[in-house]
């Protein structure tokens, strides 16, 4: 019977360090996420600079690739926030067609 109890107390321990384990490992990682989502944050460039294209809240155009992204939504609104220079873009194609035109309010 003593046998039987300090097995069954040995594996106890081992599924009790197994836990203490992996709640510490989990900690860590979370931390390491949160100190690495910054920086990931950063990395991601979306196709804007904001807005949701609609006319109240109009997609913001701030450099080439968003000026270059326009072509994708043409059936939304944006504005432009900053001055462009697309010279990095590469066979620029004009962005628009018969349907669709790029116009300015005055």
């Amino acid at each position: 019977m003593n046998s039987h109890i300090k097995v069954n107390f040995f594996n106890k321990s081992i599924i009790s360090v197994a836990f203490i384990v992996l709640l510490i490992s989990s900690f860590v990682i979370a931390s390491f996420v949160g100190i690495l989502s910054p920086i990931v944050a950063r990395a991601y460039d979306p196709m804007f600079d904001g807005g949701n294209g609609t006319q109240d809240y109009p997609y913001l155009v701030s450099n080439s690739r968003h000026l270059n992204n326009v072509r994708y939504n043409l059936d939304s609104y944006f504005l432009q926030t900053e001055n462009i220079d697309a010279s990095d873009i590469e066979n620029f194609v004009p962005i628009g067609n018969v349907k669709y035109t790029i116009c300015r309010e005055l």
